[in-house]
C-alpha cells in the first residue's frame, strides 16, 4: 500500500483534520490553478474533495475535472473565517430550534437566523432551477371551504397562521393518527373552530370537492414543498354556529381580498392555486339561509357606524346650541 492509500485508510475525519485541510487551502495563492494530485500528495483525497465541493456551494472555489482554484482574496478570507468558527465551535446560523416561521422581512439583523437563511437560499435555488427545482418535502393536506353571503358579499372563512404570517383556509396536514383526508379535515375543524361545536350530520355536512397538487416555498418551514391537497366543502350550517367562532383568530375574507392576497387588516392571504379558487367561486353558500346576520353587519361596519353616530351627535349638539342662542 502506497502512502496515499495508507492515508486514505487511516483517515479519521476528525475536527483537526478538517481544520488542517482548510488551513492548507489558505496557503494557495488566489486564482492559482492547483491539480488535485499535486495538492493531495500529502493530504487525503477522500477528505479534501468533499470539502472543496462544499466550499464551491458558497462560491469560494472553482472546480474543473482535475483541478481547482480559490476565486478571490475575499473568498480566501471566508475560508480563514470559517476556520475560526470551527476551531471555537461557533454556530454561523442560529435558531434551528425555533418554531416560528420566516420573519415578515429579511434584513441584515436576521439574515443569519436559520429560517431567514433557509428561505433565502431556497428562493435562490428555485429562481435558478425554475421548473427543475425539486421539492425537499411532501405533505398531504386537507382543507375545507366555508362560504357565506355577508352584507351582499361573498365571504370565505379563514384563520390567521401566526407562524406563516398569513390567513389560510381552515385545515392542515394529514397526521399519522388520521385514517384518511376526511378524518384529517374533521380533526382540523374541531381543533381550529372549537367554539362552534360542529358535529357531522347534526349541524354541518361535508363533501369532497377536489384533489390537487401545489408546489410552493413554505413561509412556515422555509422549504420548497409539494402539497397533495384534498379540498372539502361545508354546507347546511346554521348562521348561529358561525357567530360562536373566535373572531380574534378567524376572519370572513372577501373574494377580492383573496384575489389580491391582502386582507382588510393588511395581513397576507395564502395563495391558493387556480383549481381551488375556481372551486371556491362555484360553490353555493354554506349556510342554510343567506340572510345577513346583524352581528356580522355591526362587526363589518363598526368603525363607520361609530363615526356616523359621533357625527350625528355633534350635529345635534350644535343645533341645540344654536336654538338656545
Amino acid at each position: 500500500m502506497d502512502n496515499q492509500e495508507e492515508g486514505n485508510s487511516k483517515c479519521s475525519y476528525k475536527k483537526e483534520c478538517l481544520i488542517n485541510c482548510l488551513t492548507e487551502l489558505t496557503n494557495i495563492p488566489v486564482n492559482s490553478i492547483v491539480k488535485f494530485d499535486s495538492f493531495c500528495s500529502y493530504q487525503c483525497l477522500n477528505c479534501i474533495k468533499p470539502i472543496l465541493h462544499f466550499l464551491k456551494c458558497f462560491g469560494v472555489i472553482d472546480i474543473q475535472d482535475d483541478s481547482f482554484k480559490i476565486r478571490t482574496i475575499e473568498a480566501k478570507s471566508f475560508i480563514k473565517i470559517l476556520i475560526e468558527y470551527i476551531e471555537n465551535d461557533i454556530e454561523i446560523i442560529e435558531g434551528w430550534d425555533e418554531i416560528k416561521g420566516k420573519p415578515v422581512s429579511i434584513s441584515d439583523k436576521n439574515i443569519l437566523f436559520s429560517k431567514s437563511f433557509l428561505y433565502a437560499i431556497e428562493k435562490k435555488r428555485i429562481d435558478r432551477l425554475k421548473e427543475c427545482a425539486k421539492p425537499i418535502r411532501t405533505n398531504k393536506v386537507s382543507k375545507i371551504i366555508f362560504k357565506a353571503k355577508i352584507n351582499n358579499k361573498e365571504r370565505y372563512l379563514m384563520q390567521y397562521d401566526s407562524r406563516a404570517h398569513q390567513y389560510k383556509l381552515i385545515g392542515g396536514y394529514q397526521k399519522a393518527c388520521d385514517k384518511n383526508s376526511f378524518d384529517a379535515v374533521l380533526r382540523e375543524i374541531i381543533e381550529e373552530l372549537p367554539e362552534a361545536n360542529f358535529e357531522l350530520h347534526k349541524n354541518i355536512e361535508i363533501t369532497q370537492v377536489l384533489e390537487t397538487t401545489q408546489l410552493e416555498l413554505s413561509s412556515k418551514y422555509c422549504i420548497y414543498s409539494e402539497y397533495n391537497i384534498t379540498v372539502f366543502y361545508a354546507y347546511n350550517i346554521d348562521m348561529k354556529m358561525f357567530s360562536q367562532i373566535d373572531k380574534k383568530l378567524n376572519s370572513w375574507v372577501s373574494w377580492q381580498e383573496i384575489k389580491e392576497g391582502i386582507a382588510r387588516d393588511q395581513k397576507q392571504i395564502y395563495p391558493n392555486n387556480e383549481e381551488i379558487l375556481n372551486a371556491m367561486k362555484k360553490l353555493n353558500y354554506s349556510i342554510k339561509s343567506s340572510r345577513t346576520d346583524i352581528r356580522e353587519l355591526l362587526d363589518e361596519y363598526r368603525i363607520q357606524i361609530v363615526g356616523l353616530l359621533l357625527a350625528i351627535g355633534g350635529l345635534l349638539i350644535a343645533l341645540l346650541s344654536y336654538l338656545k342662542n
